[in-house]
């Protein structure tokens, strides 16, 4: 890593180091290791310019719920040369999360299909139980 360069360089600079990707099979562990490297104490304000890249079209992230899994320049990490330091493009658009495989969908339709049963079970022996109360 070069002494003297912001952040913003320091974190691209780490993929550049990397073949412009890192990723974690379980999704654990890649911000600490950017931010122990680049010099953030910080994992939120971490996350806040890794947000800011991405929105920028210098990285693209790949997040699941509140893990990350794979980070990766896009391109060369240019784009980020074309933005002057401390200006804020503030007509941004929302940052959209990578759609979900077919494999989590998959487990997400079971896991929902076994709750929908779990409930009518649940709501049909409340129903039974009414019955012969009444019929008490």
């Amino acid at each position: 890593m070069t002494p003297g360069l912001n952040r913003r360089d320091k974190i691209i600079g780490y993929l550049r180091e990397r073949d412009g990707i890192v990723r974690s099979d379980d999704g654990r562990g890649l911000t600490a290791a950017i931010a122990a490297e680049v010099g953030y104490d910080d994992l939120p304000t971490l996350n806040g310019m890794l947000a800011r890249l991405e929105r920028d079209g210098v990285i693209e992230r790949e997040i699941r719920g509140k893990r990350t899994y794979r980070i990766a320049l896009v391109g060369d990490g240019r784009a980020a040369a074309r933005r002057p330091v401390g200006s804020r493009n503030r007509a941004t658009q929302p940052i959209a999360e990578p759609a979900p495989s077919v494999a989590e969908l998959k487990r997400t339709l079971a896991l929902l299909e076994a709750r929908v049963a779990e409930l009518e079970a649940q709501a049909g022996a409340s129903s039974r139980k009414r019955r012969r109360w009444r019929a008490s």
